[in-house]
């Protein structure tokens, strides 16, 4: 289980990237504009990183 840190980083990256797809007429009509590609990026690292990375002990 990945630390509360690393879990809310996840989170925050899909936070913004449901705000940028709001935002932003290209990413909802699915022609990804860079910003939208840079963010999408972003939040898959960061679940990559909250998955893989193994407890630090804090509870959810």
């Amino acid at each position: 289980m990945a630390s509360m840190t690393t879990v809310r980083r996840a989170e925050q990256a899909y936070a913004e990237q449901l705000a940028h797809l709001e935002a932003c007429a290209a990413c909802r009509q699915e022609r990804h504009c860079e910003v939208g590609t840079r963010i999408r990026r972003a939040v898959s690292a960061a679940r990559a990183a909250a998955a893989a990375r193994p407890s630090d002990g804090e509870d959810s």
